[in-house]
């Protein structure tokens, strides 16, 4: 308990150090090198009659409880006073948190009041909507209408096409572009491995031997708060993506990619072979005091990353480009800090750094059966996806919130009433994720020069480790949904947690026994169900 308070009071004094600072909340993805070249923009329509009465149309957008509403905000107010003079749509944004916002669409769905334009990363959410006639198939709007929207259809290309039912050719939802696949990076002190001599680790047992380096040497770290306790290593509850890389290192290569999708359960990875080993080495580390032990009281970032932030961190994993977006904050208390990015999680068998990078593929952007006019959704979505639209809202006034130099944008000031609640105002940019400057040359730069302070060959290299030797999961489209897992996510990604986190926190000798037992659990209360559902939808998804 004594501990848990001194950490509060850190938290606390990184609350009042950074107040105004950034955000860092959500992952604010950049562009890679490869990314696709955007579409031309095409002149905008002619503005509609003055005496044509404004159709209504809802968008959702998410609430994270950020330093404006996320419903009324410049961007909102520039997007509705511009869409209503050149679409005649009078455009209301409803706010849904962020953190829960599969419940709350869940619960709209239940009221009848969804949005017209909503989106959700559960792609069995969306279908089972969709098939229960809440979600609009909007497969005939796109066979019909496609060609008066341009600039949609370059922008998302083959994603219009990507959720069409092999059987029955709906398509329940249309998907964000990620114009990066960067997911993860671990990152560690630069600063405290130069002092105690040690070289960035390249493999498992060097970032091991760094962590015991740091926490036996932990009075001599420079760069540090005052009597601070030093954490070699933390996470949250989302032990799966707080600790992912370490965890998919261990998978085994040779899955195919039916195995893959089949194990993968609710988008969880216990039940995946291999990733017991990755929880094996979390356990060891746990018992070893490199992991702090209250990792299970973190129900979302703000700790973990308050304590990277204030210097008491000695690596962690995050979100692609967590550290660069920290480390200001960091050298503003300890200037000489420094953070790197490493790779070193090499799978046993090929010795590759294998990990999961982001689909091509985001967010699904979906119609609710309710709106008023499916056309106007894809009138709205043809006009955020014209380049200087979306450039506008991602980049803010020019010459306030940004300059050009070079060709590429600037940052001069984010905040006030230019604050952007989400990196790149994400949240109101529901057609793409990252930044797309119209070609793969300034994006690159673009990607490069963005962080202040950090020097650009580093952020090159880093966002190079996140894709090295990287993969998405499967993508595949079941006929007829996975029902039953769809009915029971929740339950089950609440069990993937306890397994984790129990298995994690057990005396290494009771380590076997307790993971073994609490999957078989899992598997006995529907997980084996579950992957025989997965198996069988494989199948009827390859025609089989």
């Amino acid at each position: 308990m004594k501990r848990i308070i001194q950490l509060v009071s850190l938290v606390v004094l990184s609350a009042i150090l950074f107040a105004g600072c950034r955000q860092a909340d959500a992952p604010q993805v950049a562009a890679d090198p490869v990314a696709t070249v955007a579409p031309a923009a095409t002149p905008a329509p002619e503005a509609p009659p003055a005496d044509v009465a404004p159709e209504p149309l809802s968008v959702m957008v998410h609430d994270r409880a950020g330093l404006t509403p996320a419903e009324d905000n410049f961007y909102t107010d520039w997007i509705r006073e511009e869409v209503l003079r050149e679409l005649n749509l009078d455009v209301t944004f409803v706010p849904v948190p962020r953190w829960s916002a599969d419940e709350a669409i869940s619960n709209m769905f239940a009221a009848g009041n969804m949005t017209d334009l909503g989106f959700s990363s559960d792609r069995g959410m969306i279908a089972t909507f969709g098939r229960q006639g809440g979600i609009v198939n909007i497969a005939p709007y796109l066979n019909d209408h496609l060609h008066e929207w341009p600039n949609l259809e370059a922008w998302t290309d083959y994603l219009l096409w990507r959720n069409e039912d092999p059987q029955t050719g709906e398509i329940f939802s249309i998907h964000q572009r990620r114009v990066s696949q960067a997911r993860h990076n671990t990152y560690i002190r630069y600063d405290w491995l130069n002092h105690l001599g040690l070289p960035l680790p390249t493999t498992t047992d060097e970032w091991l031997d760094a962590l015991r380096a740091f926490r036996d040497n932990a009075d001599d770290l420079p760069n540090r708060p005052e009597g601070a306790q030093i954490i070699p290593f933390t996470m949250s509850q989302n032990i799966q993506w707080r600790a992912g890389n370490l965890l998919n290192s261990f998978i085994d290569p040779n899955l195919t990619e039916q195995q893959l999708f089949m194990y993968n359960v609710a988008d969880r990875p216990v039940l995946i072979p291999g990733i017991k080993e990755g929880a094996r080495v979390l356990n060891m580390m746990f018992n070893e005091g490199l992991l702090d032990p209250d990792f299970i009281l973190y129900s979302d970032n703000e700790i973990p990353d308050n304590l990277a932030r204030i210097g008491v961190l000695g690596s962690w994993m995050y979100n692609w480009p967590g550290a660069w977006n920290m480390q200001p904050d960091l050298q503003e208390i300890h200037p000489d800090a420094q953070f790197r990015a490493i790779d070193p999680f090499r799978n046993p068998e090929t010795g590759l750094t294998q990990k999961f990078i982001y689909d091509s593929a985001g967010t699904g952007m979906f119609v609710a059966a309710t709106a008023p006019s499916a056309l106007n959704v894809f009138r709205y979505l043809e006009w955020m996806a014209t380049l200087d639209n979306r450039l506008f809202i991602q980049l803010g006034p020019e010459g306030i919130t940004h300059e050009w130099i070079d060709g590429l944008p600037v940052t001069i000031d984010l905040e006030g009433e230019f604050h952007m609640n989400s990196g790149q105002n994400l949240d109101l940019t529901p057609i793409i994720n990252g930044l797309d400057l119209g070609s793969p040359d300034l994006n690159s730069r673009e990607m490069a020069a963005r962080f202040q302070g950090v020097d650009s060959d580093i952020v090159v290299e880093s966002i190079n480790m996140a894709l090295a030797n990287g993969r998405p999961f499967p993508v595949v489209i079941v006929p007829g949904g996975l029902d039953f897992e769809s009915a029971n996510t929740a339950v089950f990604r609440e069990m993937n947690s306890e397994i984790l986190a129990v298995s994690i926190t057990a005396p290494v000798d009771q380590f076997d026994e307790t993971w073994d037992r609490l999957v078989q659990n899992y598997l006995n209360a529907g997980g084996q169900r579950a992957m025989d559902e997965r198996y069988e939808g494989y199948l009827r998804a390859q025609g089989r």
